[in-house]
């Protein structure tokens, strides 16, 4: 399983957490969406943050991803993981 997700001082182990999901109809590299919720996040987070990512692979091979996040403060990171 792929996901991203973001960190916050509040919640250094993570705010907001979103599955990269592949649809059948989307092509092999991409692109992928991630919805960013604290649902998702283990254990939840309550917050109204939310957010979502972007995950594509370019012509040239590179892995790229844009995180867009509403109602957050003092984000520290955001991370594309596996695992």
């Amino acid at each position: 399983d792929t996901y991203v997700d973001a960190h916050t001082t509040a919640n250094a182990d993570g705010e907001l957490r979103g599955q990269v999901v592949v649809g059948a109809d989307v092509a092999a590299t991409g692109p992928w969406l991630a919805e960013l919720r604290g649902s998702n996040v283990v254990p939840v987070v309550l917050t109204s943050a939310s957010g979502y990512a972007i995950v594509d692979v370019t012509d040239e091979g590179t892995l790229s991803y844009t995180v867009i996040v509403a109602g957050i403060g003092n984000v520290t990171s955001a991370q594309l993981r596996s695992g």
